[in-house]
C-alpha cells in the first residue's frame, strides 16, 4: 500500500497542473489584477495556448514513457516524471510572460503522459491479487484529488501561493519514492533474480533470513517470476540469434535485368 500511495503522489501533482488553469486564467486575463507585471493581461489566443499545452505535453510524455519504461524500469521512469512537475511550478513562480505558463502546462502534461505509462505497469506488478484492483484505481483517484486541491488553493490563496502549495507535492514524491524498490516483475525480466526476490519480500513484508518460513503463496509467486524472466530472456535470445525456421538465413539472390526479358 505504501509504494502505491507514494507513486500516486505523481497523479496528485499532475492533477494540480490540470486544475490550476481554472483559477489562474481569469486572473491572468484581468486588466487590473494580472500577476504578469511586465506583460499585462493575456490575450484569448495566449490563454488558448496555455490551456492546450497540457495535451501537447501529454502526447510527448506517452512516447517518452514508452521509451524509458522497459529500459530503466517502472520505478525510475515514474520517479523521473517528478522533475517536470517541479520545473512546471518553478516557472509559475518566475513567470513574467505567458510563454512561461505555456511551458508550465507542457511540462505538467509531459509528467502526466509518463505517469500514465509507468504507474499502470508498476502498481499491478507489485500488488497482490487480492488488492490489485483497489490499488490500480488509485491513479484516477489521485488525479481527481490533485484537481480539487488546485481548485481549493485557487479559491483561497494568492496567485503565487498556489504554486508554493502545489510544489510541495512533487517534491514530497521525489524525496519519498526514491527509496522504494523496483517492481519484482521487471527485475526478474532483466535477470536480476536476487534483487527480484528482495523486492518481492519487501512488498510482501517478509524479512530476509533463513529463519523466516516462507508461505506457499510467496514461494509460488517467486517461482513464477523467475520462470517468466528466464523464459522471456531465452525467447529474446532465440529471436536475436536464430532465423524463424531455426536455420541460418541465406542472402536472397540478386535480380538481373535479363530475368525480366
Amino acid at each position: 500500500y505504501l509504494a502505491s500511495i507514494l507513486v500516486n503522489l505523481l497523479g496528485v501533482g499532475y492533477g494540480t497542473v490540470s486544475g490550476w488553469s481554472s483559477a489562474a486564467l481569469p486572473l491572468l486575463e484581468s486588466t487590473d489584477r494580472s500577476p504578469l507585471v511586465g506583460h499585462g493581461p493575456i490575450s484569448p489566443e495566449e490563454a488558448s495556448w496555455i490551456g492546450g499545452a497540457l495535451c501537447l505535453g501529454g502526447i510527448a510524455g506517452t512516447f517518452v514513457g514508452g521509451l524509458l519504461v522497459d529500459r530503466i524500469g517502472r520505478k525510475w521512469t515514474a520517479w523521473l516524471a517528478g522533475f517536470p512537475l517541479v520545473a512546471a511550478w518553478t516557472l509559475v513562480l518566475l513567470a513574467d510572460h505567458p510563454g512561461y505558463l505555456m511551458g508550465t502546462r507542457f511540462l505538467g502534461g509531459l509528467a502526466g503522459g509518463i505517469q500514465y505509462v509507468a504507474i499502470p505497469l508498476y502498481v499491478p506488478e507489485l500488488a497482490e491479487t487480492s488488492n490489485r484492483g483497489t490499488l490500480g484505481s488509485l491513479l484516477v483517484l489521485s488525479c481527481c484529488v490533485g484537481v480539487e486541491l488546485a481548485y481549493l488553493a485557487g479559491a483561497f490563496l494568492p496567485y503565487r501561493a498556489i504554486a508554493w502549495v502545489c510544489l510541495t507535492v512533487p517534491r514530497a514524491f521525489l524525496l519519498t519514492f526514491f527509496f522504494m524498490p523496483e517492481s519484482p516483475h521487471y527485475l526478474a525480466t532483466v535477470q536480476r533474480h536476487q534483487a527480484a526476490e528482495r523486492s518481492l519480500r519487501f512488498y510482501r513484508t517478509i524479512r530476509t533470513g533463513t529463519a523466516v518460513t516462507m508461505s506457499t503463496e510467496f514461494e509460488d509467486e517467486l517461482s513464477r517470476l523467475q520462470a517468466g524472466g528466464k523464459q522471456k530472456h531465452q525467447h529474446q535470445g532465440q529471436r536475436t540469434n536464430q532465423h524463424p525456421d531455426h536455420q541460418t538465413p541465406t542472402k536472397p539472390p540478386s535480380l538481373r535485368w535479363t530475368d525480366f526479358s
